[in-house]
Protein backbone atom coordinates (compact mmCIF):
# COMPACT_ATOMS: atom_id res chain seq x y z
CA UNK A 1 0.00 0.00 0.00
CA UNK A 2 1.08 3.52 -1.03
CA UNK A 3 1.16 5.64 2.48
CA UNK A 4 1.96 9.36 2.97
CA UNK A 5 2.28 10.57 6.34
CA UNK A 6 0.54 6.86 7.34
CA UNK A 7 -2.65 7.52 5.17
CA UNK A 8 -3.61 5.57 2.31
CA UNK A 9 -2.86 7.43 -0.69
CA UNK A 10 -6.02 5.25 -2.73
CA UNK A 11 -8.27 5.53 -0.09
CA UNK A 12 -7.81 9.32 0.23
CA UNK A 13 -7.86 10.31 -3.40
CA UNK A 14 -11.68 8.60 -3.45
CA UNK A 15 -12.61 10.98 -0.39
CA UNK A 16 -11.29 14.17 -1.90
CA UNK A 17 -12.92 12.60 -5.10
CA UNK A 18 -15.88 12.20 -3.80
CA UNK A 19 -16.30 15.56 -1.53
CA UNK A 20 -14.89 17.46 -4.83
CA UNK A 21 -17.89 16.02 -6.70
CA UNK A 22 -20.44 16.35 -3.76
CA UNK A 23 -19.21 20.34 -4.00
CA UNK A 24 -20.10 20.24 -7.72
CA UNK A 25 -23.09 18.56 -8.24
CA UNK A 26 -24.95 18.80 -5.19
CA UNK A 27 -23.50 21.45 -2.71
CA UNK A 28 -23.14 24.57 -5.22
CA UNK A 29 -25.68 23.47 -7.59
CA UNK A 30 -28.34 23.22 -5.18
CA UNK A 31 -27.03 25.37 -2.64
CA UNK A 32 -30.71 27.01 -1.78
CA UNK A 33 -32.80 24.15 -1.92
CA UNK A 34 -33.81 21.87 0.72
CA UNK A 35 -32.08 18.96 -0.86
CA UNK A 36 -28.41 20.27 0.41
CA UNK A 37 -29.64 20.80 4.21
CA UNK A 38 -31.39 17.38 4.07
CA UNK A 39 -28.23 15.58 2.86
CA UNK A 40 -25.90 17.34 5.42
CA UNK A 41 -27.82 16.78 8.13
CA UNK A 42 -28.29 13.08 7.30
CA UNK A 43 -24.81 13.00 6.87
CA UNK A 44 -24.22 14.06 10.39
CA UNK A 45 -27.06 11.74 11.92
CA UNK A 46 -25.79 8.33 10.57
CA UNK A 47 -21.87 9.70 11.79
CA UNK A 48 -23.15 10.21 15.22
CA UNK A 49 -25.04 7.00 15.47
CA UNK A 50 -22.23 5.49 14.17
CA UNK A 51 -20.08 7.15 16.48
CA UNK A 52 -22.39 6.86 19.07
CA UNK A 53 -22.21 3.04 19.14
CA UNK A 54 -18.15 3.12 18.60
CA UNK A 55 -18.01 5.03 21.66
CA UNK A 56 -20.04 3.10 23.76
CA UNK A 57 -20.06 -0.36 22.53
CA UNK A 58 -17.43 -1.39 19.99
CA UNK A 59 -14.58 1.07 21.92
CA UNK A 60 -11.75 0.64 19.53
CA UNK A 61 -11.36 4.22 19.09
CA UNK A 62 -9.28 6.10 22.10
CA UNK A 63 -10.82 9.78 22.18
CA UNK A 64 -6.86 11.04 21.88
CA UNK A 65 -7.43 9.52 18.32
CA UNK A 66 -9.96 12.12 17.60
CA UNK A 67 -9.14 14.65 20.06
CA UNK A 68 -7.27 16.99 17.97
CA UNK A 69 -10.23 16.99 14.62
CA UNK A 70 -12.39 17.09 17.60
CA UNK A 71 -11.07 20.92 19.24
CA UNK A 72 -10.60 22.27 15.81
CA UNK A 73 -14.02 21.49 15.00
CA UNK A 74 -15.64 23.44 18.00
CA UNK A 75 -12.97 25.91 18.04
CA UNK A 76 -14.61 26.77 14.24
CA UNK A 77 -17.66 26.29 15.58
CA UNK A 78 -17.57 29.30 18.32
CA UNK A 79 -16.41 31.66 15.73
CA UNK A 80 -18.75 30.39 13.20
CA UNK A 81 -21.84 30.79 15.66
CA UNK A 82 -20.61 33.77 16.68
CA UNK A 83 -20.89 35.19 12.50
CA UNK A 84 -24.27 33.49 11.79
CA UNK A 85 -25.94 35.39 15.35
CA UNK A 86 -24.41 38.67 14.04
CA UNK A 87 -25.39 37.63 10.54
CA UNK A 88 -29.01 37.12 11.84
CA UNK A 89 -29.48 40.31 14.09
CA UNK A 90 -28.45 41.83 10.82
CA UNK A 91 -30.00 40.52 8.28
CA UNK A 92 -32.50 37.87 9.66
CA UNK A 93 -32.44 34.22 9.46
CA UNK A 94 -32.30 33.14 5.43
CA UNK A 95 -30.80 31.20 2.94
CA UNK A 96 -27.74 33.93 2.46
CA UNK A 97 -26.91 33.49 6.08
CA UNK A 98 -27.49 29.55 6.66
CA UNK A 99 -28.88 27.42 4.17
CA UNK A 100 -29.65 24.64 7.17
CA UNK A 101 -31.07 27.15 10.19
CA UNK A 102 -33.34 28.74 7.26
CA UNK A 103 -34.41 25.05 6.13
CA UNK A 104 -35.26 24.11 10.01
CA UNK A 105 -36.84 27.30 11.02
CA UNK A 106 -38.93 27.34 7.73
CA UNK A 107 -39.82 23.02 8.49
CA UNK A 108 -39.50 22.93 12.46
CA UNK A 109 -40.05 26.18 13.46
CA UNK A 110 -37.62 28.48 15.92
CA UNK A 111 -37.41 25.94 18.74
CA UNK A 112 -35.71 23.19 16.70
CA UNK A 113 -33.08 25.71 15.37
CA UNK A 114 -32.25 26.74 19.23
CA UNK A 115 -31.99 22.60 19.45
CA UNK A 116 -29.68 22.30 15.81
CA UNK A 117 -27.55 25.18 17.04
CA UNK A 118 -27.05 23.39 20.80
CA UNK A 119 -26.72 20.19 18.81
CA UNK A 120 -24.05 21.44 16.74
CA UNK A 121 -21.63 21.79 19.87
CA UNK A 122 -22.50 17.86 20.63
CA UNK A 123 -23.10 15.79 17.66
CA UNK A 124 -19.31 16.78 16.25
CA UNK A 125 -18.20 14.68 19.20
CA UNK A 126 -19.82 11.48 17.88
CA UNK A 127 -19.26 12.30 14.45
CA UNK A 128 -15.72 12.41 14.26
CA UNK A 129 -15.53 9.21 16.29
CA UNK A 130 -18.28 7.73 13.40
CA UNK A 131 -15.83 8.76 10.51
CA UNK A 132 -12.81 7.43 12.04
CA UNK A 133 -14.41 4.25 12.51
CA UNK A 134 -15.66 4.56 8.73
CA UNK A 135 -12.45 6.13 7.24
CA UNK A 136 -9.91 5.30 9.69
CA UNK A 137 -7.13 7.68 9.77
CA UNK A 138 -8.14 9.17 6.60
CA UNK A 139 -11.36 10.70 8.26
CA UNK A 140 -8.32 14.05 8.59
CA UNK A 141 -8.77 13.91 4.70
CA UNK A 142 -12.62 14.46 5.36
CA UNK A 143 -12.05 16.86 7.83
CA UNK A 144 -9.60 19.07 6.27
CA UNK A 145 -12.21 19.16 3.46
CA UNK A 146 -14.70 20.02 5.04
CA UNK A 147 -12.78 22.45 7.19
CA UNK A 148 -12.07 24.37 3.57
CA UNK A 149 -15.80 24.53 2.59
CA UNK A 150 -16.53 26.06 6.40
CA UNK A 151 -13.28 28.00 5.44
CA UNK A 152 -14.75 29.29 2.32
CA UNK A 153 -18.63 29.58 3.55
CA UNK A 154 -17.61 31.59 6.47
CA UNK A 155 -15.41 34.03 4.53
CA UNK A 156 -18.10 34.28 1.97
CA UNK A 157 -20.60 35.35 4.86
CA UNK A 158 -18.07 37.44 6.69
CA UNK A 159 -17.34 39.73 3.86
CA UNK A 160 -21.40 39.50 2.03
CA UNK A 161 -23.24 40.14 5.14
CA UNK A 162 -21.56 40.31 8.50
CA UNK A 163 -19.95 43.37 7.64
CA UNK A 164 -22.22 44.96 5.49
Amino acid sequence: MMEIFELNILKSFIIILVIILYWKFVYYKYHKKDITPITLLSCALVSSIIGLYELLIDKQIKFQQISIIYFAILFWLVFHTIFILIGIKRHGLNKDIDITLTFIYNKFGKIFVIFTMIGSFILPFFMVFGTYFLLGREHIILWAMIFLAWIASGLKLFFKKVIK
